[in-house]
């Protein structure tokens, strides 16, 4: 047991840890919200995503792991923030050709070594998704918060 305690005091100590577990916190906010969460879990989400680095690189500690898990949440949440979008627009299947797209890009950039100095892709997304439900909100129409909201039309040739 001491030996366990030593390596989470260890870890905590050079601070890797916290930053890691912001970006955690971060990912884990960011799924709720792309499943039908709350709008200030998106906001949370966000404001992990742009505190983990600068806390890392503030305490010292950054790695090419915290780099890597930090990158794999922008990865993963991306298409599914443009799910959430794309949904709230009545549109889900935008989402299957835009984040394929995204992902190349993302990929591209990332290998060129550019990385934007405020806001991810999945950020903006989020907060586009974010404009578009308080809008719906103060024009007094229905939320469309689970995907069974999106209008759907009827198929020729089938009941």
């Amino acid at each position: 047991m001491a030996a366990k305690a030593d390596v989470v005091g260890v870890a905590m100590g050079r601070g890797t840890f916290l930053s890691d577990v912001v970006t955690i916190t971060g990912y884990g906010l960011g799924l709720w919200w792309c499943s039908g969460g709350p709008g200030w879990a998106a906001l949370a989400s966000m404001g992990c995503d742009e505190l983990d680095a600068p806390l890392a690189r503030r305490m010292g500690t950054t790695s090419e792991s915290g780099a890597a898990m930090d990158l794999g949440a922008d990865i993963a949440l991306t298409p599914l923030a443009m799910l959430r979008l794309s949904r709230d627009l009545g549109k889900p299947e935008v989402a299957a050709v835009a984040a394929p797209i995204a992902l190349a890009l993302q990929a591209k950039l990332k290998g060129a070594g550019v990385h934007p100095p405020v806001l991810s892709a999945r950020a903006v997304i989020m907060l586009a998704a974010l404009a578009l439900e308080e809008r719906r909100r103060r024009l007094g129409l229905p939320a469309r918060d689970n995907p069974t909201d999106s209008p759907r039309r009827p198929r020729k040739g089938r009941r």
